[in-house]
Parts: structure tokens; C-alpha cells; sequence
């Protein structure tokens, strides 16, 4: 089924404390090669107290090829400044919305992709592919892995859930639901997974586009066990939280985050001798699964991990 792809677009950054990637995020724009009859509107949601970024983005409205505007949510947290894009996106009469993170930086080719992907497939959101830029070479098993990536999905195939790093969405389904980004994740993360939870609940369908990429700068402390079981564990919560939050019972919670505990750690001890073999990411795919469960068990107990009340800077 096709469908006109939307012709009124407002791309959201939100932001904090990162001017070198906030500039290089806006270089990345004002290159796209936006299809005929699509208007782009592009606004910064600046997330941090004292409003670093207000004056780097109002030096470069004057000159920059998309309107360009700037928006302070001096309250912290993820949700909030995700519901004021909304907002802006709602009040001004935009079609859809686009979220890119601001350390990110999208292909010129990225918003005609998605376009495309809407128009082809009659879909209601558009879920791209998030390449690395490793700013230091990764240890092989997390480069094979993929864990620090959004690819490898089939293309315009739909995808049962979706983060907001990069995405484009209709607006019709938010409208006609009443969705926002529950405040209850501001400080946790996983408000992108709730809201795309309901956002599909609500009947919106989303798809990949495989060739809406963004290329995603990566320090070298992401690339660390540490950084992945925390965040793994992290996801395990959000996903027991919207399980729960849909009437499932916390025993159910609990036993299959003791379920993932287990088979996680099984595969995870089973695979390290192939680590030797050629298949260096196994054993942390195993890894994976335990950490999400312990973030299962976490969750039906009420214990969160607050991964953004201290961003990275």
C-alpha cells in the first residue's frame, strides 16, 4: 500500500551540552536534499540549565538553508524535552516529526529516504539506520556485534519496536490518541520505547528504512563492557516497566527476567571458546540477555537504573 509521504516536516534535536556535535549535527542538515514539496523546519530543544546552546543556534538561523529556530526546556529530563518538540510540532500544524540525537550527523540523502519508505509503504514512522563513527577502533566483539548500531533489519520491513535516535513520524496517530512521553522515563531513558509501544497500540505502523542513516559519533567508554551492561540492563527495565504497565503481573516480571538471567549466562559461558574461533560477539549477545534480565528483575521490584540523571558531557 502507498500513500503521499508528508509534505510539512519539523526535525527535532534535542540537546545538551554538546556544541561540537550540535555543530556538526547542523553542518550534516544543511546539506540534505530535501524531495520537491517537502517543507523542513528544524528546531533544537536545548535541555540544559543554563541554556548553552541558545545563542550557537540563533548565529546560525540567519544564514542556514531550513528555518531554523531554538527552544530552552531548562527542566531536565528526556521526556520533557521530547514532549516540547511535540508540542512545537503539534501547535505549529507539521505532518510529521523527526527526531535526531546531537551526536549524530544524517546523510544528505536521509530525509528523501524516509519519505520514500513512507510513500512506498503507507507506513505511519519511519525507523532509520544508526551507523557508528568510532572516534577510537572498538575490540572486534562489539564492532561484530552491532551493539552500538540500528542496522541489519530487513528493509522497509516493519519492526516491532522503536527509539527516537532517528525516526520520522506522522502525526495523525499522536493527534488522534492524545500520546505524550510518559515523565516517569526523564530520568532513565526507554520514554522513546514507551511512546513507540502506545504510538503502534494506537495503530501506527512502523517500518525500516535501511538507507536513512545516520552516522553516530562513539567514544571509546561506550565501547566497553561496562557501558553495554548497564545500558542492556537499563532496556531490560523499560521493557518489564511497559509489560507491567500494560497489566502484567510483577511475578511474571520477575520470572522472566530469572528466565533471561539464566539463559543469557548459559550461552555467555557456552560461547567463549568460540571467541577463539571466529565469532567474537556470541558470548556477549549472551551477556546481553542476562543484563536485560536483571533489568526484568529490577523492574518488578521497583529498583530503576537513572542512566541520564547525570548526562555525559
Amino acid at each position: 500500500m502507498t500513500s503521499a509521504p508528508p509534505a510539512h516536516v519539523l526535525l527535532a534535536i534535542p540537546s545538551f551540552r554538546r556544541p561540537e556535535g550540535l555543530a556538526r549535527l547542523l553542518d550534516a542538515i544543511a546539506r540534505l536534499q530535501p524531495p520537491g514539496g517537502c517543507r523542513l523546519a528544524v528546531q533544537v530543544i536545548d535541555n540544559s540549565p543554563e541554556g548553552g546552546a541558545m545563542a550557537q543556534v540563533a548565529a546560525r538561523a540567519g544564514g542556514f538553508p531550513f528555518r531554523l529556530s531554538v527552544l530552552h526546556e531548562p527542566r531536565q529530563g528526556l521526556s520533557r524535552v521530547r514532549n516540547a518538540a511535540l508540542d512545537a510540532a503539534l501547535a505549529g500544524g507539521f505532518e510529521a516529526l523527526a527526531f535526531i540525537d546531537d551526536d549524530e550527523a544524517p546523510r544528505p540523502g536521509w530525509l528523501r529516504a524516509h519519505l520514500d519508505t513512507l510513500a512506498a509503504t503507507g507506513a505511519d514512522a519511519s525507523l532509520g539506520a544508526v551507523h557508528a563513527d568510532w572516534t577510537a577502533a572498538p575490540p572486534a566483539w562489539v564492532r561484530t556485534g552491532g551493539f552500538l548500531e540500528q542496522r541489519g533489519r530487513t528493509h522497509r520491513a516493519p519492526v516491532p519496536d522503536a527509539a527516537s535516535s532517528n525516526i520520522l513520524l506522522r502525526l495523525a496517530p499522536v493527534r488522534r490518541a492524545g500520546l505524550r512521553f510518559d515523565p516517569g522515563y526523564d530520568l532513565t531513558g526507554g520514554e522513546d520505547t514507551a511512546f513507540f509501544a502506545a504510538y503502534a497500540r494506537a495503530g501506527g505502523r512502523i517500518v525500516f528504512a535501511a538507507d536513512a542513516i545516520v552516522d553516530e559519533t562513539v567514544p571509546p567508554h561506550r565501547a566497553t563492557l561496562r557501558w553495554l551492561w548497564r545500558r542492556w540492563r537499563r532496556t531490560g527495565e523499560t521493557s518489564a516497566r511497559i509489560a507491567l504497565a500494560a497489566g502484567g503481573g510483577r511475578g511474571r516480571a520477575l520470572a522472566g527476567g530469572i528466565v533471561r538471567l539464566a539463559a543469557g549466562g548459559a550461552l555467555a559461558l557456552g560461547a567463549l571458546p568460540l571467541a577463539r574461533l571466529g565469532r567474537p560477539a556470541l558470548w556477549a549477545r549472551g551477556l546481553r540477555i542476562a543484563a536485560r534480565g536483571v533489568g526484568f528483575m529490577g523492574a518488578a521490584r521497583g529498583r530503576l537504573t537513572a542512566e541520564y540523571a547525570a548526562p555525559e558531557r
